[in-house]
C-alpha cells in the first residue's frame, strides 16, 4: 500500500497511523482510527480525486489520493497548517478537473436540447437559427451548381 505523512510542505513514507487490515476497506478502517467516514471530494468521482477525511477529535486528516482511475495513496495530513500547505500545493489540479468534467456534462446537455428544439445537431445550420449562414451556404450551392463542381451541401438544412 501507498502511505505517505505530509506535514508542513514536506513528504515522508509510511504514517503514524495504525496500518489498515488485509481485508479492511478504506472506509472502516478510517473510522476505526477516528476519521469521520464522510469525505469532501475535489476532482471527479471515480476518476482523478482526492477524497478528505477530518478527524472525528483533534485537527488530524486523513486524504486519498487517486491521480489516475487505478492508482490510491494514502497520505496522513497531521495538523490544520499542513492541510492548508496540501491543498494550496495539489488541490487546485484536481478542483480543476472537476470544473471540466461539470462543463462537459453541462455541455452535453444544452447540445442535447439543442438537438430536441432544432432537429439537428449545433455543428449544422437551418434557416431558422442561422438565417445569415443559411442563406451564404445556398448561395455557395448555386455558384457550386452553376460551375458544375460538386458543392457543399452537408450540414445545411431548410
Amino acid at each position: 500500500m501507498n502511505c505517505f505523512t505530509y506535514t508542513r510542505g514536506a513528504w515522508s513514507d509510511g504514517m503514524a497511523l495504525p496500518q489498515i487490515g488485509e481485508n479492511e476497506q478504506h472506509t472502516e478502517y478510517l473510522e476505526r482510527v477516528g476519521f469521520s467516514p464522510m469525505p469532501h471530494r475535489l476532482g471527479v468521482e471515480f476518476g482523478s480525486e482526492i477524497q478528505l477525511f477530518e478527524a472525528e477529535r483533534g485537527s488530524s486528516y486523513f486524504a486519498v489520493v487517486q491521480p489516475m482511475a487505478n492508482a490510491t495513496y494514502d497520505v496522513h495530513i497531521p495538523d490544520f497548517p499542513s492541510l492548508m500547505l496540501f491543498l494550496k500545493d495539489f488541490a487546485a489540479a484536481f478542483g480543476t478537473l472537476d470544473v471540466q468534467s461539470q462543463l462537459q456534462d453541462l455541455n452535453d446537455g444544452m447540445r442535447k436540447l439543442f438537438h430536441a428544439y432544432h432537429g439537428h445537431s449545433l455543428d449544422q445550420m437551418c434557416k431558422q437559427c442561422d438565417p445569415d449562414g443559411y442563406q451564404k451556404a445556398q448561395d455557395a450551392q448555386t455558384r457550386f451548381a452553376n460551375s458544375g463542381r460538386p458543392g457543399p451541401r452537408a450540414g445545411v438544412f431548410e
